[in-house]
């Protein structure tokens, strides 16, 4: 055999995990941008630097904080590097997740090959796309991982040694014993979701230890536990009575009765343990079910899956020997992983789901998702069978991610065209303005994570301790206790996001709507009044909305690079911005002009209520014939319409220069029922 065909035969199972991450992660990295908590962490190391960091994760994982101190002034804003950061991070964890299982299991190679497969494709968890986020997630589990696989290997070590050569042994095991140790408390401190991990520690050096009394491998493992016992504690009274929970409050207790929480939570572990551990292999086919199959995305997934399985099913063929209670070792393995891997999210109270953001919280249970299922396939008794399922599954699962990357594409565009779209329509606001809107999810985002953006994009470089713009979803901050409650006027508004304070007013506020394909809107309370169908909460901020006041006139914004090339001019919603930015500011002559302009597009409105400025520029210029025209259109289009058009047309007969009161009487009658 050649060197190459040798090399490529010893670091088989890494290259196919690496080829599996790059399909699964990689192919749609250079369309995917910045989500969720991915938006302040850049933001910050770009306007903060690593002070700004280490304010930002002082209250909840400061020692997590030290990789981004790392990490981001290396990488910056490049979106790219952050994604390959991400799938290189991602597969580092399966790795080490491999080399565990290895060593628990050496005669089981193929097993454990197709257990790290699942690992790295795992679709339970769908938010790899938030790289510079989740990166640092799997940065931490591969050093846990890591951490394990010496701490087995020391177990295994020291007694296969000779009693005369123990001094010897203990001087050839100190390096890796004070790594794995230094590891795991590292990985610990750093990031609470993976604490099960540790708690797995034991029942591992339980299980590697040799045959004997009870009695004599539960003092081994005391032995060889206790430090990391120790490290636990002392993390226990750190992170209760030192740091706290500032992000999380404990959900485990209720006021219920003791009987009645201990019921409720019995069942809560039971099915997520279901849902993470068995439902999450469903995912990718009912995602495959239902997809548009008239999309080429759709159409790609479907074919890369049979040739993804066949090619798993032959590279990850080997060794069929083994030891014949390995499948039930296995499934137990891979309960108890999942049962202590839970415990974090069993605790803060919140419930897994299988959608943004709570498919997180499956994050954890990943390693003992894989293991489980490896052990059950494990009980077919035909080893092509069991293989073909297990490639079919990970096929699957590839599959599924696949289609994840497409998802976020869509949302990073979604993003992009909503950060342009607000720029058009308010090129430049007031400082200590609130941004308050509805549905966030849409695009991966909460309001919290909006705040770097549009800091960034309205006031880039500024390093004050105060924030000059902030964001709120109106349905999570009119709460009790949030700082919108009670949503009424001249309310003053004092919130802080952890690197900086924020002092605005109920009357500074912009109330937005952004449902795509719809263009965006900001609303206000006179044009807007009695729009129709708006989401809950939203009609309620309507009223305190004051573009008028904050929005600066004649003003023009250059966005950061990050927000990309700004999008070509012949558009709709372009056209549509700048008009209702000229109505509100009352330049009825450019109002029509730009509908002249737009409606020469190919492009269309999405929504009936985006011919409202140009049905009122028309009128106001006395081009009465066109604004009947679109008003009938418009209510052809949405008969929910009628309040909106009606108050339009109170205006223009009472403020037109020149009123075609014929034209003007009519379309009162018809849209003032």
């Amino acid at each position: 055999m050649s060197k190459w065909g040798s090399l490529l035969t010893r670091y088989r199972v890494p290259l196919v995990l690496f080829a599996a991450c790059v399909a699964a992660y990689a192919l749609f990295a250079p369309s995917l941008g910045f989500y969720w908590d991915g938006w302040p962490f850049v933001w910050i190391s770009e306007t903060y630097g690593s002070e700004g960091l280490t304010r930002y994760f002082s209250t909840n994982r400061p020692f997590w904080g030290w990789l981004y101190q790392l990490t981001t002034p290396l990488i910056g804003s490049s979106i790219i590097l952050w994604q390959l950061f991400g799938v290189i991070t991602r597969w580092f964890s399966g790795i080490a997740f491999w080399a565990l299982l290895k060593r628990l299991w050496p005669k089981q190679p193929e097993a454990v090959n197709w257990a790290a497969l699942l690992f790295v494709l795992y679709p339970g968890f769908s938010q790899s796309p938030i790289a510079n986020m989740y990166g640092h997630f799997y940065v931490v589990l591969a050093l846990a991982l890591v951490s394990l696989w010496l701490h087995i290997g020391i177990a295994q070590g020291s007694v296969e040694t000779e009693k005369g050569h123990r001094s010897d042994f203990v001087h050839r095991k100190t390096l890796p014993s004070i790594a794995a140790l230094g590891m795991a408390t590292y990985a610990l401190f750093a990031n609470e979701y993976f604490f099960g991990l540790e708690l797995l520690r034991p029942v591992l050096l339980f299980l590697v230890l040799p045959g004997g009394t009870i009695d004599r491998r539960f003092k081994q493992v005391c032995r060889l536990w206790w430090p990391y016992a120790v490290m636990i504690l002392l993390y226990a009274y750190w992170r209760i009575f030192i740091l706290g929970f500032h992000t999380y409050d404990l959900g485990i207790a209720t006021e219920a009765a003791p009987s009645q929480t201990i019921f409720s939570l019995g069942l809560k572990v039971i099915s997520e343990i279901l849902l993470s551990g068995i439902v999450a292999w469903g995912v990718p086919i009912a995602r495959l079910l239902q997809s548009d199959w008239a999309s080429r995305f759709t159409l790609l997934a479907a074919a890369i899956l049979p040739l993804a399985a066949i090619w798993f099913f032959f590279a990850l063929r080997d060794r069929p020997d083994g030891q014949a209670n390995f499948a039930r070792s296995a499934i137990a393995l891979g309960f108890i992983t999942l049962v202590v891997s839970g415990l974090p999210v069993w605790a803060i109270g919140l419930p897994m789901r299988f959608a943004f953001p709570n498919d997180r919280l499956t994050l954890p249970m990943m390693a003992g998702a894989s293991i489980l299922l490896v052990g059950l396939v494990a009980l077919l008794r035909w080893p092509t069978v069991r293989r073909g399922l297990l490639a079919i599954l990970a096929g699957c699962a590839l599959a599924f991610q696949l289609l994840v990357g497409v998802d976020y594409r869509d949302d990073w565009r979604y993003q992009l065209s909503f950060f342009w779209q607000l720029t058009w329509r308010a090129p430049r606001v007031q400082p200590g303005t609130t941004f308050v809107l509805h549905e966030l999810e849409v695009m991966h985002l909460t309001d919290n994570s909006l705040v770097a953006p549009l800091n960034w994009l309205y006031a880039p470089g500024n390093k004050d301790d105060e924030l000059d713009y902030y964001a709120a979803d109106i349905l999570l901050r009119t709460r009790p206790g949030s700082f919108l409650y009670p949503l009424e006027a001249g309310r003053p508004i004092n919130t802080n996001n952890l690197v900086a304070d924020f002092h605005g007013s109920t009357d500074r506020m912009l109330t937005i709507l952004f449902r795509p394909p719809g263009c965006l809107r900001v609303l206000d309370p006179v044009y807007d009044f009695g729009y129709p169908q708006l989401p809950d909460g939203l009609k309620e901020a309507v009223p305190l909305s004051n573009p008028a006041g904050l929005i600066i006139a004649g003003a023009t914004i250059e966005p950061a690079a990050i927000f990309g090339s700004e999008p070509s001019h012949e558009s709709w919603c372009y056209f549509f911005q700048l008009a209702d930015l000229a109505r509100q500011q009352g330049n009825w002559a450019r109002v029509a002009e730009l509908g002249d302009e737009a409606f020469a597009l190919e492009d269309n409105p999405n929504h009936a209520t985006e011919l409202l400025p140009f049905i009122e520029g028309y009128a106001m210029t006395g081009r009465w014939t066109l604004a009947e025209k679109l008003t009938r259109q418009t209510l052809d289009t949405n008969r929910f319409t009628e309040t909106m058009l009606c108050s339009l047309w109170q205006r223009v007969q009472a403020n037109a220069p020149s009123p075609d009161m014929n034209t003007a009487e009519a379309m009162l009658a018809l849209v003032c029922n």
